[in-house]
């Protein structure tokens, strides 16, 4: 892919700079709406520019609903800093990344020059640039963000891949910011959003003699999703629900639970033609196919050849 691009000189020395985030850990905090926007922008220029899923950075975030500020460097959690595991102390300042990212569209032959795809949409320099700055200006120093004490507290999963945990999170808080406005005091409560998406765990797809480092990532993520502090956790991945199964952690919301409910709710009566990853396919018997027999659900399975 890359060969086929031109880049000017300001873009490929961005480039060469962001080079240095592959493998290092960073973590901010703030307004879910506000840290879970700069995730999902970080993860489509990083897959943009870097192919490979394994090698691309660490990020974990914390995150309050309502506020709209954020800080770039996570140093001192105080009572929060259980809520990250010890192997994710920051390596790396998020600004930092932002600020090579404001570059890398400043040197685009024209402000109209399309300079990523997110969710299918194609942004243009400017608007990426403009989206990064109105970020960047909300950053606030660590000791005057105020946390609200959290009723309950979710616990999330990135990195299979990173992409779609950065659409999930963007997805939950347009959810939870539209439920905090609600007339319904049950979906008033204070919640504390947590996000750790940690890469490395699809080493083994490029990198078989480095396998070890998804054996490694695949314990840090599944462990943390297990915490006491998280009233629930959820992971975008189907094949990481496989792997937890038969006993997942009582906390996890269920990914084939919430589609065969949602389709007995959508589309009653309506046969389900069923796309996962192979693996998720070959084991449905504990996986989607468990779960929709038990809701009455029939699935087409696709042929080897599709498949």
């Amino acid at each position: 892919v890359l060969s086929f691009r031109v880049y000017s000189d300001v873009m490929g020395a961005a480039i060469n700079e962001l080079d240095r985030f592959f493998e290092s850990k960073v973590a901010l905090a703030g307004e879910i709406s506000v840290v879970s926007e700069l995730h999902l922008i970080w993860e489509n220029f990083f897959a943009n520019l870097f192919p490979y899923e394994s090698n691309r950075p660490c990020i974990a975030w914390l995150s309050s609903i309502g506020g709209r500020k954020f800080i770039s460097a996570l140093t001192s959690l105080g009572s929060n800093s259980s809520l990250f595991p010890d192997e994710m102390s920051p390596t790396d300042n998020a600004m930092h990344a932002i600020k090579l990212m404001i570059k890398y569209c400043k040197g685009a032959a024209t402000p109209t020059t399309r300079v990523l795809m997110i969710g299918g949409v194609g942004i243009t320099a400017a608007e990426l640039e403009r989206r990064l700055q109105a970020i960047a200006d909300l950053e606030i120093t660590e000791d005057a963000l105020y946390w609200p004490t959290p009723k309950l507290r979710l616990g999330m999963v990135g990195g299979m891949g990173p992409v779609a945990g950065a659409e999930l999170a963007v997805d939950l808080s347009h959810r939870l910011t539209s439920a905090r406005k609600s007339k319904n005091a049950s979906v008033r409560s204070i919640w504390q959003v947590c996000m750790m998406s940690d890469p490395a765990i699809q080493t083994f797809k490029k990198e078989k003699l480095e396998a070890w480092k998804s054996v490694q990532s695949s314990l840090n993520l599944f462990s943390y999703i297990g915490r006491d502090e998280f009233r629930y956790t959820c992971i975008g991945s189907n094949t990481a629900h496989l792997m937890l199964q038969p006993s997942p952690p009582q906390n996890l919301l269920s990914i084939f639970e919430a589609v065969a409910v949602t389709i007995k709710t959508e589309f009653p009566g309506k046969k389900v033609a069923l796309m996962c990853t192979t693996l998720s396919m070959k084991f449905n018997r504990v996986g989607y196919g468990e779960i929709f027999a038990k809701h009455g659900l029939d699935f087409i399975a696709p042929t080897d050849a599709i498949q």
